[in-house]
């Protein structure tokens, strides 16, 4: 078993540099497989790439509280001052990071947790899909912004968070939505849920942000994030479906009790002083994942 993480001794004798950029190699190879399969070209990535570049040297390694001039911007990413004020010239007009569906998530904690939609015994309630509260039609109104009702019922009767009786009632069977694609994909292979990539980007953006802050956090008084993970190259296949069933129950269980925290300590105002805060869970079924490459056994 390891916790932490799966090195081996001799990343110690490799630079950061080193290390890094074959981090890179294996974390852009799954961006490359997302990006292949829904149409982006290398053009459009290298373009993308670029301009993360430049505003990253431009917003965060200015001297003494200015902005990065051009030829510090040049010296670090290895651009010419021609080409990098072409670039600062797009930054902001393209390629912003789509918000997760976080509406979607307000919808199922209050269908959980509002009085006017669970039972005496805090479960949520059956509910028609029209009418006034509670309804499926008023839950949209009041949590899902201008999201129009019918495209909520698709999506949550699509990934199967809710059940639809013979009357016309509904039943919701998870607090938590997750965009699946699957009846879809039986028409189109390649067609995938813009919903699940939003989310899917979303937890990698909050994870790199996470390892980043561990890494470089400017005051080390900051407390250090969790970052943890459990793993075992030598587990049995037949005991494969048994964990997923115990990090089901187990997982769902501890992403109920944040979610509860976090509704209880949401501000009453929001003028207040507020921060976006929460944890997340993923699953790890595949090859032992190390800094060693093909190259390194040879």
């Amino acid at each position: 078993m390891c916790i932490l993480g799966d090195q081996r001794p001799n990343i110690l004798m490799r630079s950061p540099k080193e290390l890094i950029t074959q981090s890179f190699y294996r974390l852009l190879s799954g961006i490359v497989r997302l990006g292949l399969r829904n149409g982006v070209t290398f053009k459009e990535f290298a373009a993308i790439s670029k301009q993360l570049y430049v505003r990253t040297a431009a917003e965060e390694y200015g001297l003494q509280g200015r902005q990065t001039n051009m030829a510090r911007i040049a010296l670090m990413t290895g651009l010419d001052r021609k080409e990098i004020k072409k670039v600062i010239g797009t930054i902001g007009k393209h390629y912003e990071v789509p918000a997760p569906p976080d509406r979607m998530a307000k919808i199922l904690t209050a269908w959980h947790e509002n009085s006017e939609y669970v039972d005496d015994n805090k479960q949520p309630l059956e509910i028609p899909i029209d009418g006034p509260a509670p309804s499926f039609e008023h839950l949209i109104k009041s949590y899902g912004g201008d999201i129009a009702t019918v495209t909520v019922l698709r999506e949550f009767k699509l990934s199967q968070t809710i059940s639809e009786s013979p009357d016309g009632s509904i039943t919701v069977n998870k607090r938590y939505y997750v965009p699946n694609y699957q009846s879809d994909r039986k028409k189109s292979p390649e067609l995938v849920n813009p919903e699940a990539i939003a989310q899917g980007s979303s937890m990698l953006v909050d994870h790199i942000n996470t390892i980043f802050h561990n890494l470089y956090r400017e005051n080390l008084d900051q407390r250090e994030r969790l970052d943890l993970r459990a793993t075992n190259v030598s587990v049995r296949k037949d005991a494969v479906n048994d964990f997923y069933q115990l990090i089901d129950r187990k997982g769902m269980e501890l992403l109920e009790e944040a979610d509860l925290w976090l509704t209880e300590h949401e501000a009453d105002d929001p003028a207040e002083d507020c921060q976006r805060l929460g944890i997340g869970l993923y699953f790890i079924d595949g090859p032992n994942d190390s800094f060693t490459t093909d190259s390194d056994s040879e």
